[in-house]
């Protein structure tokens, strides 16, 4: 036995000593592929980067160009003088001057834009600029809207598949290599591998589930029954644990007699029940409420179907009146004890026919028995008048027996 115990340790130092190595290969190929994937990121973040901003310089450009372009024609900038019979001809040199010393009467800015549109024309050098610029507007550069650059583009001859992963700190998606993310789902692989190796070998027991931080959190109803402010006071009446072996509609009308004997608001009534219904379960019932889903019920309604369709197959057949008919007097049965077998049964049954009860009583009784003989002879309408008869009768059976019991013991004496 010693020796046994000592060879399992000795198994379980190796298990450990195994668990560790694979431990450590493990923290450094994740190591190792945590810095490949940090280099691919700022490598990408880089070319990015770079291509954004040649982009932005390119749009820069060119909308300073068409920016200049209206800055010479607007009407602002300049006014023609009055014996100028061509604009393009105009320079913007003399134009300061003559616009500050323009006289009245003199060609002002809407004289020379009637004349431009007059002599289109002599402006249509500007069409090849307008089809590849678009027309000229009075935004400057650099009020317009900045552009987001790509992000989903890698610099690669291939331009592979982009995997994007979401940074802590960052909105912008970062994208990773499909050659890291092949490596990371070949390593994860080799990881549940040997764990189910480790978890295969003999003696090994299985590992613990850990909880989650939030675990306390954890409610099969709704934000509706959560948010209920529960009295101060609140406790739930004690009543025999519902364990799957009886009736769940009996346990369902038991606890509602229960807690409507506790005093709570109207508006708390609903959020109480539902709250404390999982303290009358026990065993395997109580784990069927705690496995309920996160948030699925949402009213005592609801939480009573579910627990009915849960434990279909404990709840009792619901009895007929024509059951009764199974009930019959044994042989050597005193009528009292007859009669108490069949009120027993009778009372499962909810609702009763009167006129079956009676005529499943009667067929009951032994055939030559003197009640059997009343009942036929003279039927009775109600149940009550047919325990009265029974009752006179067994008072006539049990003073029978006790004389017969008497005698029975007085010629025993005398025999003696």
């Amino acid at each position: 036995m010693e020796g046994a115990n000592q060879l399992l340790i000795e198994f379980h130092e190796q298990l450990e000593m195994v668990r560790d190595e694979i431990r450590r290969e493990m923290a450094e190929k994740m190591a190792h592929l945590q810095r490949e994937n940090d280099m691919l990121r700022s490598q990408v973040q880089l070319a990015v980067s770079i291509a954004s901003k040649s982009r932005l310089n390119r749009r820069s450009d060119t909308m300073t160009a068409a920016t200049r372009l209206d800055i010479c024609f607007s009407p602002a900038a300049t006014d023609p003088p009055a014996t100028v019979t061509d604009p393009v001809s105009l320079t913007l040199e003399p134009s300061i001057p003559h616009y500050r010393s323009r006289t009245y009467g003199e060609p002002g800015p809407s004289s020379f834009m009637q004349y431009a549109r007059r002599n289109e024309p002599s402006v249509s050098f500007l069409e090849p600029l307008t089809e590849r610029f678009g027309r000229p507007v009075t935004t400057s550069a650099s009020t317009l809207p900045e552009r987001r650059p790509e992000v989903n583009f890698i610099p690669s001859p291939t331009r592979p598949e982009v995997i994007h992963m979401v940074g802590p700190t960052s909105s912008i998606p970062i994208p990773i290599h499909p050659a890291v993310a092949d490596q990371m789902s070949m390593l994860m692989e080799q990881v549940r591998h040997m764990q189910d190796k480790i978890n295969g070998l003999l003696g090994v027991p299985p590992p613990l589930e850990r909880a989650s931080r939030t675990c306390y959190e954890d409610s099969p109803f709704d934000a509706s029954i959560i948010r209920v402010q529960l009295p101060n006071k609140f406790d739930v009446p004690i009543m025999e644990p519902f364990d799957g072996t009886t009736d769940p509609g009996e346990h369902v009308a038991r606890y509602k007699q229960v807690m409507s004997t506790v005093s709570v608001r109207p508006g708390q009534r609903e959020a109480c029940m539902c709250r404390g219904f999982g303290i009358t379960l026990i065993g395997p019932d109580l784990t069927w409420f705690v496995n309920l889903l996160n948030g699925s019920v949402g009213s005592f309604a609801e939480l009573v179907n579910l627990f009915n369709r849960q434990f279909a197959s404990s709840k009792v057949l619901e009895r007929r009146t024509s059951d009764l008919y199974q009930v019959t007097q044994r042989h050597g049965e005193s009528l009292r004890d007859y009669l108490h077998r069949f009120n027993v049964r009778k009372v499962l049954i909810p609702k009763c026919d009167v006129s079956t009860v009676i005529e499943a009583f009667r067929k009951g009784l032994y055939e030559d028995s003197e009640l059997y003989r009343e009942l036929t002879k003279y039927p009775c309408r109600s149940f009550e008048d047919v325990q009265t008869k029974a009752l006179a009768f067994i008072r006539l059976e049990e003073d029978l027996r006790s004389r017969l019991g008497h005698v029975e013991h007085e010629w025993g004496h005398i025999i003696r």
